[in-house]
């Protein structure tokens, strides 16, 4: 009998999406309200956490969000505050205070956003990062009440 050979099959269901870091001295609700106003979206806090497993415990923490579920423009947005509970969400970047998840972007130019966002009176910064380069990105799985 021949011995059997190994595949190597790759997982390639993991969406890519974008990550915007911003720094601003806002609390989320204002700044979530800032961006509504400026930007017509519907960023409302949402019911449900993100789970983020810690790397040095067995626990996960639990963050809470903003989300604009985009029925008209089929772009999901999500402004999550980068530490709560004094543990950041993206520990590579402790100084980023906010992280706006882009999740299936067919309209949004992620470059002129950026723009936008970096001309804002309340945002002091905005970076642009892509979902590849965190080690949470799989973590980022966010509860989509689609109907």
């Amino acid at each position: 009998m021949k011995k059997g050979t190994k595949l190597l099959l790759l997982d390639d269901d993991q969406e890519s999406f974008e990550i915007i870091g911003i720094c601003s001295g806002l609390s989320d609700y204002r700044l979530a309200w800032n961006l509504n106003k400026s930007f017509a979206w519907q960023l409302a806090h949402s019911d449900h956490t993100l789970k983020i497993p810690q790397k040095k415990s067995t626990e996960s923490i639990e963050f809470a969000y903003y989300q604009h579920l985009g029925y008209e423009d089929l772009t999901d947005l999500y402004l999550i505050k980068n530490k709560q509970f004094s543990k950041p969400l993206l520990e590579d970047l402790p100084q980023l205070d906010y992280v706006l998840v882009i999740k299936n972007n067919l309209v949004l130019d992620i470059d002129e956003l950026l723009s936008l966002l970096r001309q804002h009176q309340q945002i002091i910064a905005a970076y642009r990062y892509d979902s590849s380069a965190f080690s949470i990105s799989e973590y980022l799985q966010f509860e989509e009440p689609y109907e």
